[in-house]
């Protein structure tokens, strides 16, 4: 075995001060011998007797110029049920700069074809915590298989608004389940999309402009001075263990709660 790691060495410089790299090839490319005498995984491979089976030395340097496949499915927890539209981003393991990206299909898979190395995979999607995986060695000629499944955010739905003085009053009922906080999104438009210009947070939900009381959350917002000239809509999105966000709730809007009336007099 030393023999060929030192083959992989002089093939490709690049591996040097990567044990751990040159370890997955030499398994990986091994040929497989199942012993299950003294104690094996599911198939016999990896074992007590053989490891990984017994080094290919030609399969381990052809490994080196060969495309691997990175590959998964990305489920629901609890549902066992495939997302699909999860944006699945690829990063080399330890940077922040982004390789490639993929969309999970009909059946919640996602595919990436790269050279050897060790990566880093991140999952997306809206109303779900996300999903982390790293680091993950691809072998040239092999298939490396990741799986994800997500926890879902609870969405808040029942988002109501009033007046306290002169400030719009909002409130919700509190969430439970891995539901770590909130954000209390601002807007001029009635469908406004959060992060998109003239929308902010204003709340938490724990901040000083918010209070709790038997499972109700209430947030002041003192900027709707009730100009009817000037209207405000909000939405509520819970933020998960995870840090990811929840589907919006309903929208309210200022116009939900004052009125105002012109009235003419026609002669």
């Amino acid at each position: 075995m030393a023999g060929v790691a030192a083959l992989l060495l002089s093939a490709e410089p690049a591996l040097r001060g990567r044990p751990d790299m040159i370890k997955q090839i030499l398994a990986r490319t091994a040929d497989p011998k199942a012993h299950t005498a003294c104690g094996a995984a599911p198939g016999g491979v990896p074992n007590n007797g053989y490891g990984w089976g017994i080094v290919n030395a030609q399969r381990a340097i052809e490994s080196l110029s060969q495309v691997g496949i990175l590959r998964g499915t990305v489920t629901a927890v609890g549902a066992d049920a495939p997302l699909v539209g999860a944006t699945v981003r690829l990063y080399l393991a330890g940077s922040t700069i982004l390789l490639d990206s993929a969309t999970t299909n009909a059946m919640g898979e996602y595919s990436f074809s790269r050279s050897w190395g060790s990566y880093r995979v991140e999952v997306t999607l809206p109303g779900h915590d996300p999903g982390f995986a790293e680091p993950l060695y691809v072998v040239g000629g092999q298939v490396t298989t990741q799986n994800f499944a997500l926890v879902a955010i609870l969405a808040v739905s029942d988002l109501q608004i009033g007046r306290l003085g002169t400030a719009a009053s909002l409130r919700w009922t509190a969430l439970s389940g891995n539901v770590a906080g909130y954000e209390l999104w601002r807007g001029r438009a009635p469908y406004f999309t959060p992060g998109e210009p003239q929308t902010e947070i204003i709340a938490d939900g724990s901040g000083p402009s918010c209070s709790q009381q038997s499972g109700i959350i209430t947030c002041t917002d003192a900027e709707a001075s009730g100009d009817p000239a000037v209207n405000f809509f909000y939405l509520v999105r819970a933020v998960g263990a995870g840090n990811g966000r929840s589907l919006p709730s309903n929208r309210v809007g200022e116009f939900s709660c004052v009125m105002w009336v012109k009235r003419s007099t026609m002669r």
